[in-house]
């Protein structure tokens, strides 16, 4: 049904506004208010409210007019702001339709930045890194809901659904145990390296977006047959998905900027994948590394999402939590060099493997092997190597 009303959407755009460049919100509202409630949304609230003040098609005045300043997110009381930058079509019926939608089920986008809070600086700060508009950090919310085991039926999975082709084009490792495709990190950088790719060819954010949906080869096929406008609304022979894709972005984009209008109450609060990471030297499962460091399983995961089963192979990295601080003074020996910091227990008298091994949440037999031991026997005052952290500030 949803799909229905946005062809609907599509050809009363084509109709109305296609040749009609200087229209804005005040008159497109006009136009198609019939037409908005002819599709059973509860618009007219949000779309009062905007009728009400002079709008020019600058979204700078918009922004000024409604007194939303240009870097915010919802409210002073948030920990992060935002570069609006993207000039939002609020005059496309299409992207109204997605708003309306949006209206009608708000949940989808609070749920979506609430599973983001753990990482979503992160995000933002890779997209910074690699010179791309700041609304761009919002895309996942198209793409996962912000879902990190995201996985379509095509075969794209992880946060920004890449298909297992493209992501090793992009230099990530996509393997049974081991997928880069839900690490957090790498999955940002690669998805930053394709849309800015897909940007220099097309020289337009509508047409990169459009593109990292359905392909490239796609758009330029469609624009080959496009003799007047060479914009994204003008392809109207693109696959259902991607006609769907762009105005939903922008709708989901005008309902964060712009949350208080909408009334919506998203979250204020974002953390950012921690820059401390454990080089485990055996073979090992994320739910002993949790008891090791008693650590939060939860976070973990979340993390370290990119080990499928939980088990990470030897020499691999891992993502700690912050309060992986807290733990280590509580380790006793700890020793450091200019990477490393390496902790250690001294043997006491009446210890064994078995007591050690149970104490710091590990298995006996990674206890012989990290210490190279041939046999089960101690002695009181030999030095045991527990494990080590190797420490990088670096995200990529």
């Amino acid at each position: 049904m949803r799909k229905f009303f946005l062809l609907c959407a599509t050809f009363f755009s084509f109709f109305s506004i296609s040749f009609s460049k200087s229209l804005n919100i005040e008159e497109a509202y006009k136009k198609d208010k019939a037409f908005l409630k002819e599709i059973n949304f509860d618009t007219l609230n949000v779309f009062s409210v905007l009728n009400t003040v002079k709008i020019s098609k600058k979204n700078e005045k918009l922004d000024q007019n409604l007194k939303i300043k240009k870097y915010s997110y919802n409210g002073e009381d948030s920990n992060i702001k935002i570069n609006w930058s993207l000039p939002i079509p609020y005059s496309r019926p299409e992207v109204r339709f997605f708003i309306s939608y949006y209206q009608k089920h708000p949940q989808e986008i609070i749920s979506s930045l609430k599973r983001a809070q753990p990482y979503f600086k992160t995000i933002l700060k890779i997209v910074r890194e690699h010179g791309l508009p700041d609304e761009i950090a919002f895309l996942p919310i198209v793409e996962s809901k912000f879902r990190i085991k995201a996985k379509s039926f095509a075969g794209a999975a992880g946060l920004w659904q890449l298909m297992p082709t493209t992501a090793r084009y992009l230099g990530l490792k996509v393997k049974r145990y081991y997928d880069e495709r839900y690490d957090i990190v790498k999955s940002t950088h690669a998805a930053c390296r394709y849309l800015k790719y897909l940007y220099n060819i097309f020289g337009d954010w509508d047409l990169a977006i459009a593109a990292y949906n359905s392909g490239p080869a796609t758009i330029k096929r469609q624009l080959k047959k496009v003799s007047y406008e060479k914009n994204v609304w003008a392809l109207n022979k693109l696959p259902l998905e991607t006609q769907e894709y762009v105005p939903e972005f922008y709708a989901i984009l005008t309902l964060i900027k712009y949350a208080h209008l909408y009334g919506l109450k998203l979250p204020k609060k974002f953390e950012s994948v921690p820059d401390i990471k454990y080089e485990v030297k055996i073979r090992t499962t994320l739910k002993d590394i949790s008891k090791l460091f008693k650590l939060p399983y939860s976070k973990l995961l979340i993390y370290n999402a990119a080990y499928i089963k939980g088990i990470i192979p030897k020499n691999h990295i891992i993502y700690l939590t912050k309060e992986i601080s807290q733990v280590l003074p509580s380790y006793g020996i700890i020793k450091k060099d200019s990477r490393n910091i390496y902790i250690y227990y001294k043997v006491k008298k009446g210890d064994s493997l078995w007591k050690i091994a149970r104490k710091f949440g590990i298995s006996v037999r990674y206890l012989k092997k990290i210490n190279y031991l041939k046999s089960y026997r101690l002695k009181p005052g030999q030095t045991l190597l527990i494990f080590w952290i190797r420490k990088q500030t670096s995200l990529s």
